[in-house]
């Protein structure tokens, strides 16, 4: 038996260093990789291939390319995207890549969303409008139509007491000279008109809408000629979606239709609820519901329709489902490797660790960790090995970001389930550009011309020792909380069109019930993911009394205190605890099924309510008290200021400690499990060793030295 040592000195039993370990001991995707942005695509083989060899130096695994607007004075050398000379050097861009052990991803159009010349004005994204005029309001109500391409206008008259009739256009007319003149609203359908953000030469045009699969499939056959011809075909790994950035679009050409389908009756009968201006209610709150799911829905099959297009060509995609007005956790789920974002800098409390002044958080808020998680979610779910983030959007403006500033948002990510570090970013320049060579705007610069290349490759090392480590684990996480969709659908107080942000966690997620059980358990100490209602569907039970759809099981299901659930959702849930998996409902059961058209429900919905206040695995309370009288473990480590992740490995357990405060320096820690040893390893410095420890009560105790900013792995061996 090891002996328990609190003496600081005596800290290591066994500690060594590492043989000096180079990057290329590391796998591509272990390593981190960057956006690499191609300015009006003018790049030649000569620096593509001189940047290539930079990349692989310095540590990295690979790099994504992005073609965007070009740079004043180089228009000559511009290569219209997917023209015959840009295919030929995208072609060799991905051998010479290949060459030197690394991968090439590729947006899958320029700048975002996808979009370009091909799209028309059918295709292109569109949105409902309301406008509240007079009726003898000619001049507005003759602009109102002319903007109106897509279908008649609907025009409802609103009477002193707030009833709203239908009327026609000749209604309208006999109305515009009666006295009082009554107010009217029109509901029109248009173009948002929205252009490529930051598009390169060859791909300007209007944005695909992401509503509508036929447009998206159309989009699509343009790569099916161009990229993946058989001339052109080149070793490509992953083809890339970019956060969802369709500004107002809220509706599709199709949408009554599918509408109608899914909730069995016609929307085009009450529109006017959805206006701003009609109050709220049970009535708007059920559809504003229906609506909300309708659209997330038609995303969904839109961009299933990208992924199972990539599939067919044998190249992974990568997505980033953030800003979509859908549900995040089934849309991230869509791609090979799902795709978050760490925007602007967290505001640590580390000593000596600057955050930078500049940053506008009123616009742009904080990295959060609990919506990083929304990503990391369904990966863990669904057996995903890898879990990507653009990582250092916004951390400073140019030549004003440390190294020291970049890893704790880093570790940041880590806990959050991260593995997979795309840093933001590179832009390619000529070896010839006088320093500080071309920069994008929007980027920490980990390019050649970049204030700390010298010391980027230990930044490097440091990321790829750490992806080593966590891409060859599996979670560890015991808890799923079931994520209350139909509840963020059924708020009123936010614009009908409820986008899903990575930014500003204060502003959606966290001050409802599910933001602040997920923000408790977290500070608790319990490792959990979220799950929607589509994955808890196909969720199965195991005989160990875990449940699972693919190979990570969970003990628990937690269902924060929700108002508005699925019937079918709630009649998985009851069965799942009959055959034996433990639920556990915050508080109280759900109320109330979601939106209108559910009456003949209500009966059976009651009926489930009833059984599950009888079923002897269903625990309704409070969350920690039931939490613990199934032995759900949880750690310390939160309430002494540390941050983890705990996943499984081929002999244990395995943690992922980082000190991002300044609460802790050197303690006794306490570990949920036992076991036979316990080891270290700094990938910091590439020291590992065994640490002595005591088992008390199948946990762990041991002194640990861990001062603000420093991390380890903790690995059992069980």
């Amino acid at each position: 038996m090891k002996r328990y040592l609190f003496c600081l000195t005596a800290f290591f039993i066994v500690s060594k260093s590492y043989s000096q370990t180079t990057n290329s001991t590391f796998i591509r995707t272990q390593k981190p990789w960057t956006y690499w942005w191609w300015q009006g695509s003018a790049v030649d083989s000569a620096g593509i291939k001189n940047q290539l060899q930079q990349f692989k130096l310095s540590g990295l695994g690979g790099a994504h390319i992005i073609p965007i607007y070009g740079v004043r004075g180089e228009e000559s050398h511009f290569l219209p995207f997917l023209g015959k000379d840009w295919l030929t050097i995208f072609k060799y861009t991905c051998e010479e890549a290949k060459k030197l052990d690394l991968g090439i991803d590729l947006s899958n159009g320029t700048g975002w969303p996808f979009g370009g010349p091909k799209i028309t004005s059918e295709e292109a994204p569109k949105q409902l409008v309301f406008t509240e005029l007079q009726a003898n309001d000619t001049l507005n109500i003759k602009k109102a139509f002319g903007k109106n391409t897509f279908s008649t206008a609907q025009i409802f008259k609103i009477d002193a007491n707030g009833v709203y009739t239908a009327l026609t256009v000749n209604q309208l007319h006999e109305l515009t000279n009666s006295s009082p003149t009554p107010k009217i609203l029109m509901i029109t359908y248009e173009s948002t008109n929205q252009k490529v953000k930051r598009a390169a030469p060859g791909g300007e045009g209007l944005v695909v809408d992401h509503f509508d699969p036929k447009a998206m499939s159309r989009y699509l056959g343009l790569f099916d000629s161009t990229i993946f011809a058989s001339s052109s075909k080149a070793p490509l790994r992953a083809l890339y979606n970019d956060s969802y950035e369709v500004f107002g679009a809220n509706w599709s050409t199709d949408f009554f239709k599918v509408f109608k389908q899914q909730h069995h009756y016609d929307l085009q009968d009450i529109t006017y609820i959805l206006s701003p201006n009609y109050p709220a209610g049970i009535q708007k709150e059920k559809t504003m519901s229906d609506y909300r799911e309708t659209l997330s829905s038609m995303l969904y099959a839109t961009e299933s329709v990208w992924a199972k297009w990539a599939e067919t060509h044998n190249v992974s995609t990568r997505y980033q489902a953030h800003g979509a007005p859908g549900n995040l956790l089934d849309l991230y789920a869509l791609s090979t490797i799902p795709e978050t974002e760490s925007f602007g800098s967290s505001s640590f409390k580390i000593p000596l660790v600057r955050v930078d002044p500049d940053y506008e958080e009123k616009n742009f808020g904080r990295p959060n960790p609990l919506i990083l998680k929304l990503a990391s979610s369904p990966a863990h779910l669904l057996d995903k090995k890898l879990i990507a983030s653009e990582t250092s959007t916004w951390l400073g403006n140019h030549f004003k970001v440390a190294l020291s500033q970049i890893k704790p948002q880093i570790d940041e990510l880590f806990i959050s389930g991260i593995n997979h570090i795309f840093y933001h970013g590179t832009t390619y320049s000529p070896p010839s550009e006088k320093f500080p060579g071309r920069l994008f705007y929007a980027s920490t610069n980990y390019g050649p011309s970049a204030h700390f290349k010298n010391e980027l490759p230990l930044l490097n090392h440091y990321i790829s020792a750490c992806q080593q480590q966590l891409q060859n684990s599996s979670p560890d996480n015991d808890i799923l909380v079931y994520m209350p969709i139909y509840d963020f659908w059924s708020n009123t107080k936010e614009p009908i069109l409820f986008s899903f942000s990575v930014h500003h966690a204060d502003k959606w997620f966290l001050h409802n019930p599910f933001g602040e059980l997920v923000n408790h358990l977290w500070n608790s100490g319990y490792s959990f993911d979220y799950i929607s209602d589509l994955q808890l569907s196909k969720l199965k039970y195991n005989s160990d009394r875990s449940a699972s759809i693919g190979k990570n099981r969970y003990q628990v299901i937690v269902v924060p205190a929700t108002t508005n659930i699925p019937l079918g959702t709630l009649n998985h849930l009851l069965e799942l605890s009959k055959q034996g998996l433990k639920v556990i409902f915050q508080d109280r059961l759900p109320l109330s099924l979601p939106g209108n058209g559910r009456n003949e429900q209500q009966k059976q919905f009651d009926r489930t309510k009833e059984l599950c206040m009888v079923s002897k695995n269903i625990v309704v309370g409070d969350v920690d008290s039931a939490l613990n009288n199934i032995n759900i473990k949880h750690e310390t480590l939160p309430s002494v200021g540390l941050n983890f992740i705990r996943s499984k490995t081929k002999t244990g357990l395995s943690y992922f400690i980082t000190n991002l405060s300044n609460q802790f320096q050197c303690d006794t820690i306490t570990l949920s499990a036992s076991a036979e040893s316990l080891e270290y390893f700094n990938p910091l410095t590439n020291e590992h060793g065994l640490i002595a420890f005591k088992k008390v009560d199948k946990t762990i105790k041991t002194k640990l030295y861990l001062p603000p900013w420093k991390l380890l792995f903790l690995e059992y061996i069980q």
